[in-house]
């Protein structure tokens, strides 16, 4: 009886995806093992004793590259590193991967997340469709960017990270963050948004399950997850906009006025967020602003960076001198406006390791606020990032040296940069943003990309490296150390807004989050990566590990969908406390099953 409900779902999901209906009946739970590491996977190295042969073996070996990052960290542990000295090895790259956890936060949400929110304004997007696009992919810039980063890798088992990872942090965020979020404000679930999400992430996992069990993503499917997103979009747009409907007619019946939500996406965040805890109906993870949109903003203003900033102003306004020097300094210090007096420790902690990623991505990135209140132009810092930004793209592309001609691309890149700076510079005064100001958004969206697609790739080949070294499978890797790494976020943000009566889109998002990260993190990196690599499709394993993870991801989907409408969407601290147990219960599972403890 050991494990028999997710055993049932899965048997089911193996013959409605091999097509053959007729042995559901004859189906005995024998689930295909994770076999011993093949000869051409890296960790298989183990078995070598000599360390000149395994340091051949990982110099050559094609799943020991990592041709997208900048380090090859299991080269340079096995082939520069005595042996006696493997731990420290394990500390300082253990360390390294904190950091990196960190650094990937600062870099997506501190101007990945600003960059998006000023082109939804910038396009005059409305709350709905902003909402469902930038709003959403915005917060979960680091599960996406992690997935492009492991589909995309040169190493052929690095999708096994991005899998489970995805999966891992489906199963981990619909049962531990949803059951502390029940924990800490009991409610009732907003039943149409509810409901609706978890059809369509069951239906999204029973894809991907097909997937795995076919053994490959081809483009078809690709291209598939996103037209499945663009329906389920249409879906949302046309039940608010009927929704909407009925609520206006409602408000004319009782003569109230109803809240026009067709406005842009910034000027009418605050009553969202209001309505939003008042009537059920409204409730969508959508509705949640972009997770520290409003970082770049509020660090402006707590500088004491606005329009006014100025060193002296006669009486007549004629004459006004500006200290150029004090502004770039002010907008790229990283620890300027923050409060100590007021953190605690660990948050001081944080800020200070921020601090040096924040520095570099200051200075390359170009951060421009959509809030007219914030003056967060300098004409000096912005002629800088016309030469500093081109020059990080191109480098981080690892593209700089590719010749055009007889020149580099970096002296290409370098020239013209200086060019835009010297038109900037003629062209703009220090007071005032000049109208082409926008433009600079869209340079910062593609350096903050590049700064997060880096990071995230550091991570994978870290998680990979780990996993060779201790002899764990990249999946395992995926579904422990990277989905908990991209899920503090969440847990940290869905907790406070249901401290902040806001426990209904809290829950919301515990579904819709990880439904749109498992379809776009799918759709999106294995389009890029069949398309780059000339129409072959994605070559995935399906193991033990596999099965009992899509598996207890059903069942977490299913279980939710079955016993919450039979609670009358009612969201308790014993249902949370359920939740939570079903975590601890497949966790050690999975786990053993990956290290070959449990025999199926």
């Amino acid at each position: 009886m050991r494990l028999f409900i997710p055993l049932a779902i899965l048997a089911v999901c193996r013959t409605v995806c091999s097509g053959n209906y007729t042995d559901v009946a004859k189906f005995t739970p024998q689930l295909e093992m994770e076999s011993d590491p093949s000869p051409k996977e890296c960790r298989s190295y183990h078995s070598l004793t000599n360390s000149t042969e395994i340091c051949h073996f990982v110099s050559s070996a094609e799943d020991c590259q990592m041709d997208e990052g900048f380090v090859n960290y299991i080269k340079f542990a096995l082939c520069h590193v005595k042996p006696e000295m493997l731990p420290g090895v394990y500390v300082l790259y253990g360390t390294w991967l904190i950091y990196l956890f960190i650094a990937l936060g600062t870099t997506a949400e501190s101007f990945f997340c600003p960059a998006l929110e000023f082109i939804a304004h910038n396009l005059k997007l409305s709350q709905n469709i902003a909402g469902i696009t930038v709003v959403a992919f915005g917060n979960g810039a680091p599960d996406i960017f992690s997935a492009v980063a492991a589909f995309t890798n040169s190493n052929p088992s690095s999708s096994g990270v991005a899998i489970g990872a995805l999966l891992g942090a489906g199963v981990f965020v619909t049962t531990i963050v949803a059951g502390s979020v029940a924990i800490t404000t009991p409610f009732s679930l907003a039943q149409r948004p509810f409901l609706r999400d978890v059809i369509f992430y069951l239906a999204a996992v029973f894809w991907t399950y097909c997937l795995l069990y076919k053994g490959q993503i081809d483009l078809k499917n690709s291209l598939g997850f996103l037209a499945f997103y663009v329906v389920y979009v249409v879906v949302v747009l046309l039940g608010r906009y009927v929704n909407q409907k009925i609520r206006k007619w409602q408000s004319h019946e009782e003569g109230t006025e109803d809240p026009n939500e067709t406005t842009g996406l910034l000027s009418n965040r605050e009553n969202t967020n209001q309505r939003s805890s008042q009537d059920s109906s409204q409730e969508d993870w959508i509705a949640q602003p972009i997770r520290a949109s409003h970082e770049h903003n509020r660090e402006m203003r707590d500088r004491g960076i606005n329009s006014d900033e100025i060193d002296s102003v006669h009486s007549d306004g004629s004459t006004v001198v500006y200290s150029a020097s004090s502004k770039v300094w002010s907008l790229i210090n990283p620890l300027a406006g923050t409060d100590w007096k007021e953190m605690s420790f660990p948050f001081k902690a944080i800020e200070v390791l921020q601090a040096p990623i924040k520095f570099l991505c200051k200075l390359t990135v170009p951060v421009v606020s959509a809030d007219p209140d914030v003056n967060d132009w300098s004409r000096t810092l912005t002629c800088c990032h016309c030469v500093l930004s081109p020059m990080f793209c191109v480098f981080a592309a690892k593209v700089a040296f590719v010749k055009v001609g007889v020149m580099p691309l970096w002296s290409i890149f370098l020239i013209a940069g200086a060019t835009f700076a010297t038109l900037v510079w003629l062209t703009s005064s220090e007071l005032r943003r000049p109208k082409y100001y926008w433009v600079f958004a869209y340079v910062g969206f593609v350096a903050s990309v590049l700064w997060t697609y880096c990071v995230a790739n550091e991570i994978v080949n870290l998680l990979q490296t780990f996993g060779a070294l201790i002899n764990v499978s990249n999946v395992i890797m995926g579904l422990t150390f990277l989905a908990w790494g991209n899920s503090i976020g969440d847990t940290v943000a869905d907790v406070t807004l249901a401290k902040q009566g806001l426990a209904r889109m809290a829950i919301s998002a515990c579904f819709g989050g990880p439904f749109f990260n498992l379809i776009i993190g799918i759709g999106l990196p294995c389009t890029i990566a069949i398309i780059t690599n000339k129409g072959n499709p994605i070559e995935i394993q399906f193991t033990a590990v596999e099965q009992i993870l899509v598996s207890s991801l059903l069942f977490s989907l299913a279980f939710s969908f079955v016993v919450v409408p039979l609670r009358k969407f009612q969201m308790t601290k014993s249902y949370g406390v359920l939740l939570i147990l079903l975590y601890v219960v497949y966790l050690p599972i999975v786990i053993l099953a990956g290290i070959h403890i449990i025999d199926w």
